[in-house]
Parts: C-alpha cells; sequence; structure tokens
C-alpha cells in the first residue's frame, strides 16, 4: 500500500545500487473519475515533497469528452485522456502518469535514475557486438 492505494512495487538495482522503481497503482473503481482522483492525490504527495512538477499534462488524443468532466475517468479508460507529471533532477527523474486503452486504465510512478540508461545502453551496445 502506497498513499493508501494497493500497489504493486518493482525495484532494480545494479550492483546493490538503486536505479528505478515503479509502482502500478492496482486500486479497483466502479466510477472511472476516481482513478483521476487517485492520479491527483499520489501527484499531490509527491509535489509536497518535491515541488512543483516541471512539466503537467492533460493530454487529449481524441477530443469527444473534453467538454464532459464527468466522463473525463472514461475518456481516460479509451485512452483518449492521458495525465503525467514529471519532476526532473540532476541525477534522474520521477513520472506520475495515468493511462488507459480498450477500458482498463493503468496508474503508475517511476522514479528513474540516469545511470539506468546508460546501462540500457550498454547492454544494447554489447549485444550488437555479437
Amino acid at each position: 500500500v502506497v498513499a493508501g492505494l494497493k500497489t504493486d512495487i518493482w525495484y532494480i538495482f545494479i550492483k546493490d545500487e538503486f536505479v528505478n522503481g515503479s509502482y502500478f497503482f492496482v486500486e479497483s473503481h466502479t466510477n472511472d473519475n476516481l482513478y483521476i482522483d487517485d492520479y491527483k492525490h499520489v501527484k499531490n504527495i509527491i509535489t509536497d515533497k518535491y515541488g512543483k512538477p516541471q512539466t503537467e499534462l492533460a493530454d487529449w488524443n481524441d477530443d469527444l469528452y473534453r467538454d464532459d468532466p464527468d466522463r473525463y475517468g472514461f475518456a481516460v479508460s479509451l485512452g483518449d485522456l492521458v495525465y503525467s507529471s514529471m519532476w526532473e533532477f540532476e541525477n534522474g527523474y520521477i513520472l506520475d502518469r495515468l493511462s488507459g486503452d480498450n477500458y482498463d486504465i493503468k496508474h503508475n510512478v517511476q522514479y528513474r535514475l540516469n545511470k539506468f540508461d546508460q546501462y540500457l545502453k550498454d547492454i544494447k551496445k554489447s549485444s550488437s557486438d555479437f
């Protein structure tokens, strides 16, 4: 449980050093707008700790429900609306994202250090050497 929400948590360590953490919120709601409330709740907790995010988006892929706030959660479930907030730091970032597809809503937060990206590049380079 993170922020009062049921959560699956994944951590990645490389050489005993934390490089990535992902929080997948698995809370279930019958009203899709409650997922937006969860997203805002988590975003506020992160903002209280790290300050205002550098990027905040409500990205509409289809405007069908844009004028109907009561259907925003449904729009997320269709993939028509994606919420995201990003906090950037010298050594990495935090991304809080609410998205959906095919009536399935996903909310996750990722803490990612730049070292992880470098590690992935090194793996790709070494595998292409063969």
